[in-house]
């Protein structure tokens, strides 16, 4: 749904794209649209309650028969990371101003003004996690997904300040960590899948699948190496079938998606 909102504001006016004030109307836009979907009730249930599109969504949780709002569990589960990816393209957008910042505090030369300059910065993102911390974070569970959408971005921002703060820090990084980040779709997807087990016919995925039982720490460890490997393969899966059928120069989405429609819904061989 997300991916989809992505290429309707990049391709809208795509023309202008390089031109900056139209990117941030862009992404201000589409915040509003996020907004008035998720957070004006009948809007969401106007969108996601016709007939074809709620027997997608509709949810009955028979361990809770209490909850009767059946697209409760889609606004919840879609709706919890709403805007963090709307972050995602501020972040993409701003990336030149951060670039152009950081060369004016590596440019000082003189070392109380460049301390003082990191200081500020370490200070500010200090105040915010702790104020973060206190206030959002150490929440117990129900009332911290209230204000998750609004504030997961916060931990973030301040990890990109910290992170790229000198040359040398952002001359370096874990490998590790690049290619975990590679299959970070795969592993969330397939964790439903693969690695965990639901409470029941209809349930909610809550356990670890189990394969040896009474002997967990070795059923841990084979059911998260098959559930990684798997996750790497479908990846690499994903990747051969994007460079097969949805080319770069593809000039639009929709030719793209009917080549994949093509391909998945042909005769068999």
């Amino acid at each position: 749904l997300f991916t989809l909102f992505v290429w309707l504001a990049l391709r809208v006016a795509k023309a202008h794209n390089k031109n900056g004030k139209v990117v941030w109307a862009k992404i201000c836009a589409t915040l509003a649209c996020v907004w008035l979907l998720y957070d004006v009730d009948w809007v969401f249930r106007h969108a996601f309650g016709w007939p074809g599109m709620r027997q997608l969504v509709a949810f009955h949780d028979p361990l809770h028969p209490e909850f009767k709002d059946e697209l409760h569990e889609w606004h919840f589960r879609s709706g919890l990371d709403r805007y963090v990816w709307v972050f995602g393209m501020a972040c993409a957008a701003g990336m030149p101003w951060l670039e152009a910042a950081y060369a004016k505090v590596d440019a000082i030369r003189e070392t109380a003004p460049k301390g003082a300059a990191f200081a500020a910065a370490l200070g500010a993102v200090g105040v915010v996690l702790v104020v973060y911390g206190k206030e959002v974070f150490l929440l117990d569970k129900y009332a911290y997904n209230k204000y998750h959408p609004y504030t997961s971005w916060l931990p973030i921002l301040a990890y990109i300040i910290v992170r790229n703060l000198t040359p040398w820090l952002r001359a370096r990084y874990l490998h590790l960590f690049t290619f975990l980040g590679q299959v970070t779709l795969e592993t969330y997807i397939l964790q439903f899948h693969i690695w965990m087990k639901t409470t029941g016919l209809n349930g909610s995925p809550k356990f670890l699948l189990v394969l040896f039982p009474n002997y967990f720490w070795l059923n841990f460890a084979v059911v998260s190496a098959v559930y990684f490997l798997v996750s790497v393969r479908v990846f690499r899966l994903t990747v051969a079938l994007r460079d097969a059928l949805v080319p770069e120069d593809a000039e639009d989405l929709p030719a793209a998606l009917g080549k994949l429609g093509v391909a998945g819904g042909g005769p068999p061989a």
